[in-house]
C-alpha cells in the first residue's frame, strides 16, 4: 500500500512539473493499492483543474472509478481505516480531538 498525498498526484498530471517522471514512476510502478483520503481528492482536483483543466480533473476522477487510486475513510472513533477500537494519538503529543 502507497499513501499518496496532493504533491505526487499533481505532478503525476502535469507533465510540466519538475517531479513529474519520478512521481508518475512511483505512482505507476508500485504494486498498489495506492490510497489517499477525500481532503486530498479535493485539493488534487482543485489544482489539477485550475493548472490543467477539466478534463485533467476527470482523469483524477477516472482513476479512482477505475480502482487505480483508492479513497480510505478517516474515522476518529474507530482510529483509522482498517477498525481499530480506539482514537489515533496525535504526532503532535496533544490530545485528540473529541467527536461532536
Amino acid at each position: 500500500m502507497l499513501v499518496v498525498d496532493t504533491g505526487p498526484l499533481v505532478a503525476t498530471a502535469d507533465t510540466s512539473d519538475k517531479d513529474h517522471a519520478a512521481c508518475r514512476a512511483l505512482l505507476e510502478g508500485d504494486e498498489g493499492p495506492l490510497v489517499t483520503t477525500a481532503m486530498v481528492i479535493t485539493e488534487a482536483a482543485y489544482l489539477i483543474d485550475r493548472q490543467l483543466g477539466p478534463a485533467a480533473e476527470a482523469s483524477l476522477y477516472d482513476s479512482i472509478r477505475s480502482g487505480e487510486l483508492e479513497i480510505a475513510s478517516l474515522d476518529l472513533r474507530t482510529g483509522s481505516a482498517s477498525g481499530n477500537s480506539s482514537p489515533p494519538t496525535p504526532a503532535c503529543g496533544c490530545a485528540a480531538p473529541t467527536p461532536l
